[in-house]
């Protein structure tokens, strides 16, 4: 949707995404794929919220992204 030009319904679904994908990564904390999607989601949320000038929510969204993705690294 971002690219369609709609930030805000771009937002609204990669809250929703982030949502859904955070309950089956905490049902299922071995599977790494859930993980790496609540990280991409992240990402997600972090570009649309910069495409809308919400730079410190942003980088809130960009820094828990690094946090999945470190984590995953060292696991």
């Amino acid at each position: 949707m971002l690219w369609q030009g709609n930030a805000v319904g771009a937002l609204a679904a990669s809250r929703q995404a982030l949502a859904l994908d955070t309950k089956l990564s905490s049902a299922y904390p071995m599977n790494t794929h859930y993980r790496q999607e609540v990280g991409i989601d992240f990402e997600k949320v972090g570009n649309t919220l910069e495409n809308l000038g919400d730079i410190n929510g942003a980088l809130e969204s960009y820094r828990n992204e690094l946090r999945i993705f470190e984590e995953q690294s060292v696991s």
